[in-house]
Protein backbone atom coordinates (compact mmCIF):
# COMPACT_ATOMS: atom_id res chain seq x y z
CA UNK A 1 0.00 0.00 0.00
CA UNK A 2 1.34 3.42 -0.89
CA UNK A 3 0.13 6.53 0.89
CA UNK A 4 0.70 10.18 0.31
CA UNK A 5 -0.30 11.79 3.58
CA UNK A 6 -2.25 15.01 3.77
CA UNK A 7 -2.47 17.47 6.64
CA UNK A 8 -3.38 15.03 9.43
CA UNK A 9 -0.03 13.82 10.75
CA UNK A 10 1.74 14.29 7.45
CA UNK A 11 5.45 14.77 7.33
CA UNK A 12 5.82 17.55 4.86
CA UNK A 13 7.28 20.97 4.43
CA UNK A 14 4.72 23.69 4.01
CA UNK A 15 5.30 27.36 3.29
CA UNK A 16 4.32 29.59 6.20
CA UNK A 17 2.36 32.77 5.54
CA UNK A 18 5.67 34.63 5.32
CA UNK A 19 7.02 32.14 2.79
CA UNK A 20 9.33 30.36 5.24
CA UNK A 21 9.45 26.58 5.09
CA UNK A 22 8.25 24.63 8.16
CA UNK A 23 8.88 20.93 8.80
CA UNK A 24 6.11 18.79 10.25
CA UNK A 25 7.07 15.79 12.37
CA UNK A 26 7.11 12.40 10.62
CA UNK A 27 3.91 10.40 10.92
CA UNK A 28 3.35 7.79 13.58
CA UNK A 29 1.65 4.58 12.54
CA UNK A 30 -1.84 5.75 13.65
CA UNK A 31 -1.50 8.76 11.33
CA UNK A 32 -1.23 6.41 8.36
CA UNK A 33 -4.96 5.90 8.36
CA UNK A 34 -7.60 3.68 9.83
CA UNK A 35 -5.86 0.31 9.49
CA UNK A 36 -3.03 -0.99 11.61
CA UNK A 37 -1.87 -4.22 13.11
CA UNK A 38 -3.33 -5.23 16.48
CA UNK A 39 0.04 -5.16 18.27
CA UNK A 40 0.92 -1.70 16.94
CA UNK A 41 3.63 -2.95 14.58
CA UNK A 42 2.34 -1.01 11.55
CA UNK A 43 5.07 1.05 9.95
CA UNK A 44 5.26 4.20 7.87
CA UNK A 45 8.47 3.95 5.85
CA UNK A 46 9.62 7.04 3.95
CA UNK A 47 9.83 6.29 0.25
CA UNK A 48 10.76 9.63 -1.32
CA UNK A 49 10.26 13.40 -1.28
CA UNK A 50 9.06 15.55 -4.11
CA UNK A 51 8.51 19.19 -4.90
CA UNK A 52 5.13 19.66 -6.54
CA UNK A 53 5.74 22.89 -8.48
CA UNK A 54 9.39 23.84 -8.08
CA UNK A 55 9.19 26.97 -10.28
CA UNK A 56 6.09 28.29 -8.51
CA UNK A 57 6.38 27.53 -4.78
CA UNK A 58 8.49 25.65 -2.24
CA UNK A 59 5.90 22.98 -1.35
CA UNK A 60 7.54 19.65 -0.54
CA UNK A 61 5.68 16.44 0.23
CA UNK A 62 6.90 13.14 1.61
CA UNK A 63 5.70 9.82 0.20
CA UNK A 64 5.44 6.87 2.58
CA UNK A 65 4.91 3.13 2.24
CA UNK A 66 2.60 1.61 4.86
CA UNK A 67 3.56 -1.89 6.01
CA UNK A 68 2.03 -4.52 8.29
CA UNK A 69 -1.51 -3.14 8.06
CA UNK A 70 -4.68 -5.14 8.58
CA UNK A 71 -8.20 -4.18 7.45
CA UNK A 72 -10.31 -2.37 10.00
CA UNK A 73 -13.22 0.06 10.18
CA UNK A 74 -12.87 3.31 8.22
CA UNK A 75 -13.47 6.54 10.16
CA UNK A 76 -14.64 8.79 7.36
CA UNK A 77 -16.26 12.21 7.38
CA UNK A 78 -19.86 12.55 6.24
CA UNK A 79 -20.00 12.25 2.45
CA UNK A 80 -16.41 10.98 2.25
CA UNK A 81 -15.64 7.60 0.70
CA UNK A 82 -12.53 5.56 0.01
CA UNK A 83 -12.64 2.56 -2.30
CA UNK A 84 -9.85 0.13 -1.43
CA UNK A 85 -8.80 -2.10 -4.32
CA UNK A 86 -5.74 -4.24 -5.05
CA UNK A 87 -3.80 -3.95 -8.32
CA UNK A 88 -0.55 -5.36 -9.63
CA UNK A 89 2.22 -2.94 -10.52
CA UNK A 90 1.73 -3.82 -14.19
CA UNK A 91 -1.98 -2.92 -13.93
CA UNK A 92 -1.10 0.37 -12.25
CA UNK A 93 1.48 1.26 -14.90
CA UNK A 94 -1.07 0.48 -17.62
CA UNK A 95 -3.49 2.84 -15.85
CA UNK A 96 -0.78 5.54 -15.94
CA UNK A 97 -0.04 5.01 -19.65
CA UNK A 98 -3.71 4.99 -20.65
CA UNK A 99 -4.46 8.16 -18.67
CA UNK A 100 -6.63 6.59 -15.99
CA UNK A 101 -4.09 7.72 -13.37
CA UNK A 102 -2.96 11.29 -14.07
CA UNK A 103 -2.01 12.70 -10.67
CA UNK A 104 1.73 13.39 -10.65
CA UNK A 105 2.16 12.61 -6.94
CA UNK A 106 0.49 9.22 -7.37
CA UNK A 107 2.62 8.43 -10.42
CA UNK A 108 5.82 9.43 -8.59
CA UNK A 109 4.82 7.32 -5.56
CA UNK A 110 4.07 4.25 -7.67
CA UNK A 111 7.27 4.46 -9.71
CA UNK A 112 9.39 5.09 -6.58
CA UNK A 113 7.77 2.07 -4.93
CA UNK A 114 8.51 -0.12 -7.94
CA UNK A 115 12.12 1.07 -8.11
CA UNK A 116 12.84 0.68 -4.38
CA UNK A 117 10.84 -2.40 -3.41
CA UNK A 118 10.12 -4.55 -6.46
CA UNK A 119 13.61 -4.90 -7.98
Amino acid sequence: MICSLGQKGAASSRPSPAGEERRSPPPSSPAMGTSSSPNGSAQAIRSCSLRTTIAFCNEKIEIYVAKDLIPSHQHLDEGEYVDVKAYTMEELKEMIFTGKIEDSKTIAALLAYESKYLK
